[in-house]
């Protein structure tokens, strides 16, 4: 991925362009559609903390927003969920749900059926993403979207979850990340089985919240990219100077993949260089200038102290030879001979004792 990125720099073309002109149709998408996810669980986490973050998923300009469930048992995630609805004027199809494969087959089950009366935006990545025959059995009995493929990184895993796993291309959403699994070559290989199996990709919402899925999702055409305001930094995240409104973020003309644009003092560490006055060594960012710590002085191994008395002077002890250039004496290889000579059954010189 950093050789395409490298490449667009030279030519001088934002990475979704240059993408889209070799490997796409030359007329990508100027902007994507993104969804904020969080929710975490947290000790102390109150209802009203989760109903803040999801708020403030709001305020940056999203209108879907996605939590983790599965970590609590299901009556405190319902109440979880209903708690986020809530901030969402009762709309359901803005919340996705997300599992991290933590479900075994009852569970999945029991927890779909609770949760189907929401009609919640997905309910993403039920098992192990291996599991396709859980997948698909989910699948059969869970009339809402289901996403999966995040932890899938080839083109053979994504065949057989088309395959096996009871995806239905009408609803359900393929979430291979072509940067942190087998590149983008490998990603446009899954392109083409997906296409040849009915599948459109818009379809395809890509994991990981970064700058390279989400040039790759408007050179191609994708569905939409993940984004997680706050966490990840400072790879993390978007262009600085980029806005997300209505849940879609437009995308600049800087060259390669914009990454470029973020400057030294990234957001993660604007609250701990706010108050810190500029310095003469560092008065663009706000960073403290770096000192190294003094060393510490070796000993002069020349003036030891002696148990009776103060240190007395004394030659330095001559360096010592490496082992590779180290050699017995004269003396000692001979008798080391004699001894293999007499020893030896094979020499006809003796036996041995």
């Amino acid at each position: 991925m950093a050789l395409f990125d490298l490449a667009s720099k030279i030519e001088g073309k934002p990475l979704y362009r240059y993408l889209s002109e070799r490997y796409g149709d030359g007329q990508p998408d100027d902007s994507v559609f993104v969804y904020a996810a969080g929710g975490y669980y947290a000790p102390g986490k109150a209802l009203t903390d989760l109903q803040d973050e999801m708020r403030g998923f709001l305020d940056l300009g999203y209108d879907v927003v996605k939590m983790k469930i599965g970590g609590a048992d299901l009556a405190e995630d319902l109440r979880r969920i209903e708690a986020v609805i809530d901030v969402l004027d009762g709309d359901g199809s803005r919340l996705a749900v997300d599992v991290n494969g933590r479900f075994d087959l009852n569970t999945a089950l029991e927890y779909g059926r609770a949760i189907e009366p929401y009609g919640l935006f997905w309910y993403e990545e039920i098992g192990d993403p291996l599991d396709y025959h859980l997948n698909a059995t989910v699948a059969e009995h869970y009339t809402g979207p289901i996403a999966t493929g995040e932890n899938l990184f080839s083109f053979q895993d994504a065949r057989n979850l088309i395959r096996y796993g009871g995806l239905r291309p009408d609803r359900d959403t393929i979430q291979v990340d072509p940067a942190l699994s087998y590149g983008l070559v490998e990603y446009l290989r899954i392109q083409d089985m997906l296409r040849q199996h009915g599948w459109s990709s818009r379809r395809c919402i890509p994991h990981g919240g970064h700058q390279f899925s989400l040039h790759i999702a408007a050179a191609l055409k994708l569905g939409g990219n993940e984004s997680y305001p706050g966490e990840f930094q400072p790879t993390g995240g978007f262009a600085d100077d980029a806005v997300v409104e209505k849940s879609r973020v437009g995308l600049t003309d800087t060259p390669a993949s914009a990454s470029r644009a973020r400057p030294p003092s990234t957001r993660c560490c604007a609250s701990c260089t706010a108050d810190r006055p500029p310095t003469a060594d560092a008065p663009a960012t706000g960073r403290a200038p770096r000192t190294r710590p003094a060393r510490r002085p070796l000993p002069d191994r020349r003036h030891r102290p002696t148990p009776n008395g103060p240190a007395r002077s004394c030659t330095p002890a001559p360096p010592r030879r490496c082992r590779a250039s180290w050699a017995p004496p004269r003396s000692a290889r001979a008798s080391s001979r004699a001894r293999r000579r007499v020893q030896s059954p094979l020499n006809g010189v003796g036996v041995p004792p």
